[in-house]
């Protein structure tokens, strides 16, 4: 069975808020961003906004969208939804048995870390794409 996840970049520039997975789950210590599964009778973007508020505190809703892609993998379709924040809207650390503090860290950095296979990738390509619209 195919599993439909939903997951939320949340970008400051050229950072996102990323969290180290903790040391007893599964990928410890990699980066992740909020999200998580699709609920029966949701919607993917209706489980963005309701993953972020529940890992983040930060209440969003898909207007906020700047930009969205997918990752398929073997056994598990992602959906990956990038949204822009500023300083001020700094993610509160709601689930502190499932990951370290959230912190900002280069977009770049992702490619390297995310515990997600291609998350990096596509997350530099929306930034790119964002710095091109403002015409950076």
């Amino acid at each position: 069975m195919r599993v439909l996840a939903s997951v939320t970049l949340l970008v400051c520039g050229e950072q996102a808020w990323v969290a180290r997975r903790s040391a007893h789950g599964t990928m410890p210590g990699l980066l992740e961003c909020a999200g998580g599964a699709v609920k029966d009778c949701e919607s993917v973007d209706a489980a963005a906004v309701r993953e972020t508020a529940e890992e983040t505190g930060l209440e969003l809703d898909s207007s906020r969208f700047k930009g969205c892609g997918q990752l398929i993998l073997p056994d598990i379709d992602i959906t990956l939804y990038l949204v822009t924040v500023g300083l001020t809207e700094r993610p509160r650390d709601t689930e502190p048995h499932k990951r370290n503090a959230w912190m900002l860290t280069p977009v770049a950095r992702l490619r390297f870390e995310a515990c997600t296979p291609g998350l990096g990738a596509l997350a530099a390509v929306f930034c790119h794409a964002l710095r091109a619209g403002k015409g950076a």
